[in-house]
């Protein structure tokens, strides 16, 4: 229930799926097996139309990276991450994959188009860039060759609780004290001495700053820009679904009873016509005489006529 709540209240799209092998073992799609809200919105179709079908048939241009990114060996705990563009080719996401056991990974997406439009704006005058700026949703900041602070936007100050007037042409470390001597500059410095674009979540253990954060950090000719959002409820959600995950599975996975989890399959009129599984645990599978892979996803009457009335 408590990572329900959290997988629900999230802005955050998030994608628990089955993974799909082909004969020699590798990667070719993912069976959407359950779908918060957000991502509905971001597909723009109902969870009921989702679950059950495969990533490459419903969102074929995010399913097909998937696919391709996401082909190797997941266990718990191992986490990629990846850009890639939508259906609609005006959205950008930023994509956190994590395993969470057997046959199954989680796809966690933050739209980040804003970020897109904000780096083009940067290649443009003064003007345009700084109100684009000025009205993204990300914290954004832009530090010369010596980490001194040359831009803070509106949602830089309302993240970290400082007015830019505190912040700019100081060094942001001495704007920051709390922040010295951690990953942060340590990236930061990374960023500045190799020009190449660093990506990279953390806690930050120190008051009054304690959060989780995301930060992208973009090398400039004249220093580094630096994106970053707190995270802190995206990774209370993460951790609450794979603990979740993991206490079902292992519980079913050992159990002597038979036991499937279906979702309804309705017509147009809204009249339930069939089911379709959603789990089958390895007691159900040998009563079923099918692999839990050959049923999860399949409707009832498909694979078991007989049951039709």
């Amino acid at each position: 229930a408590r990572y329900r709540a959290l997988l629900h209240s999230l802005d955050d799209a998030i994608a628990r799926c089955q993974i799909l092998l082909d004969e020699s073992g590798r990667t070719v799609d993912h069976r959407f097996l359950e779908v918060n809200p957000a991502f509905e919105a971001l597909a723009g179709l109902p969870g009921a139309a989702l679950i059950g079908r495969a990533a490459c048939e419903m969102l074929p241009t995010m399913g097909r990276a998937w696919a391709d990114l996401c082909d190797r060996e997941w266990t718990p705990g191992t986490v990629v991450h990846f850009e890639q563009r939508g259906e609609r080719p005006d959205r950008w996401y930023a994509v956190r994959a994590f395993g969470l056991g057997g046959d199954q990974v989680a796809f966690l997406l933050r739209d980040v188009s804003e970020q897109q439009r904000a780096r083009a704006a940067l290649q443009a005058s003064s003007v345009q860039h700084g109100e684009l700026l000025e009205s993204i949703s990300d914290g954004f900041f832009v530090l010369d060759e010596n980490l001194v602070t040359t831009y803070f936007n509106r949602a830089a100050e309302q993240l970290l609780g400082r007015r830019r007037e505190e912040v700019l042409g100081r060094p942001l470390f001495e704007a920051f004290p709390e922040a010295a001597g951690s990953i942060l500059e340590e990236k930061y410095t990374e960023a500045l001495r190799t020009r190449v674009f660093l990506t990279f979540e953390t806690r930050f253990e120190v008051e009054p700053y304690a959060d989780w954060y995301d930060v992208r950090v973009y090398p400039r000719s004249d220093g580094i820009a630096v994106f970053f959002q707190v995270i802190t409820e995206r990774m209370l959600a993460e951790d609450a679904l794979r603990h979740s995950e993991e206490r079902f599975r292992v519980s079913q996975e050992l159990s002597l009873d038979a036991f499937t989890l279906m979702e309804s399959v309705r017509d147009d009129t809204g009249r339930i016509v069939d089911f379709r599984w959603m789990y089958v645990n390895p007691t159900a599978a040998r009563i079923l005489k099918h692999s839990p892979v050959e049923l999860v996803g399949q409707r009832l009457l498909e694979v078991l006529p007989g049951n039709r009335t």
